[in-house]
């Protein structure tokens, strides 16, 4: 589940590795986000370094200690911020964004935001039983590996350039979307892992060994999808910034009315949906998940993005509370089925997120994301 994590050394494209910390995953990328630590000098090559010592040294002379230089002042937020390398920047994000989610300890699996009210998301686990009737499910999308084995390797480790094909994703043009979009996975990241650690729940070839996984199985619980949470986030948020950058001033109701709407699996609005719902269908297909992961790992990957893009701007903006249970989910996983479930998963509660205040962080990279699509 990486954003291009294998990048990550070629400097300008660090963000692309965001996905690298998520080791637990398997081969992601190694630390992607260090990627824009900037010259040579900082790849640790011993040769460099002597010649470094011994140039300074010829060019310098004795040096006492005494201050040549009168260092400047501290900045705004954000222009400090865009001067700090590429894994520091996340961790500053990682740190403004962790408080926005929290997981319930005990019952449901619930995803609470720090305002007071219903849950932003109740998921109801799906029973062993229920993941076994799913089974036949997993056998019918092995038929599809042959023909989806190079989508199923490539997203192991990179959705964004798929993402990149629907649009410019170039990191030299649109440098702090990528920033954004390594954020919001760290940020989903958290609840995510959280959620599969209480479900704790089996894998396919765990009720099965005919089921032959074409790649590693991840050693955590199958259920909320981790791969369909990421993808229908990353749709969300990028989404959410074409529309703002047309002037759209709440671009996640924009985008959830997109998917409520007649017809929305087919809308071009929903385009990166139909992607996210492939990225997440081949999982089924490499036999690694149950269709219900995906349905509810997406659901979560919408709540969660919407929540991200309300924390982002100024004045905040409310989204739906929601709740689902594994047991209503017998289908394959497709985006038509999917849309349609939502009005039924939507409590009819809204959540009033505050968002992040005009001239903070958050909003300072939100406007430089959405001035990257103008």
């Amino acid at each position: 589940m990486a954003l291009l994590g294998a990048h990550g050394a070629h400097g300008a494209h660090g963000a692309h590795g965001a996905h690298g910390a998520h080791g637990a995953h398997g081969a992601h990328g190694a630390h992607g986000a260090h990627g824009a630590h900037g010259g040579p000098a900082s790849s640790g090559d011993p040769l460099l370094a002597t010649a470094m010592a011994v140039s300074a040294e010829g060019i310098m002379g004795y040096w006492n200690g005494t201050t040549t230089l009168n260092p400047l002042p501290a900045a705004a937020d954000f222009t400090t911020f865009t001067k700090l390398q590429g894994d520091a920047r996340i961790a500053v994000l990682v740190h403004e964004l962790a408080p926005l989610f929290r997981v319930s300890p005990v019952g449901t699996l619930d995803v609470i935001t720090p305002v007071a009210g219903p849950p932003l998301l109740q998921l109801t686990p799906p029973t062993i039983p229920e993941l076994a009737a799913q089974l036949v499910h997993v056998r019918t999308g092995a038929d599809l590996r042959a023909d989806r084995l190079p989508e199923i390797l490539s997203q192991m480790g990179d959705m964004l350039s798929f993402y990149g094909a629907q649009f410019r994703l170039h990191p030299d043009a649109r440098k702090w979307t990528h920033v954004l979009l390594a954020a919001v996975y760290q940020t989903v990241l958290i609840p995510e892992m959280r959620l599969k650690f209480r479900a704790s729940l089996p894998r396919p070839f765990d009720f099965a060994p005919q089921v032959q996984p074409v790649i590693e199985t991840p050693a955590h619980s199958t259920y909320p999808s981790g791969h369909a949470t990421e993808a229908f986030a990353f749709a969300t948020v990028l989404s959410a910034l074409f529309y703002a950058s047309r002037g759209v001033v709440d671009p996640g109701a924009t985008v959830l009315g997109n998917l409520t709407g007649p017809g929305a699996a087919t809308l071009d609005e929903t385009l990166p949906f139909r992607l996210a719902a492939r990225i997440a269908d081949n999982r089924t297909v490499a036999g690694v998940h149950f269709p219900v992961d995906s349905a509810h790992g997406a659901l979560l990957g919408l709540a969660t993005g919407l929540s991200f893009v309300a924390a982002c701007l100024p004045g905040g903006a409310s989204v739906p509370a929601w709740a689902a249970s594994g047991s209503t989910w017998t289908d394959y996983f497709t985006l038509d089925e999917w849309c349609g479930a939502l009005g039924g998963w939507d409590t009819g509660a809204m959540i009033a997120l505050p968002g992040s205040g005009a001239g903070s962080l958050l909003a300072d990279l939100w406007d430089a994301a959405v001035g990257e699509w103008q």
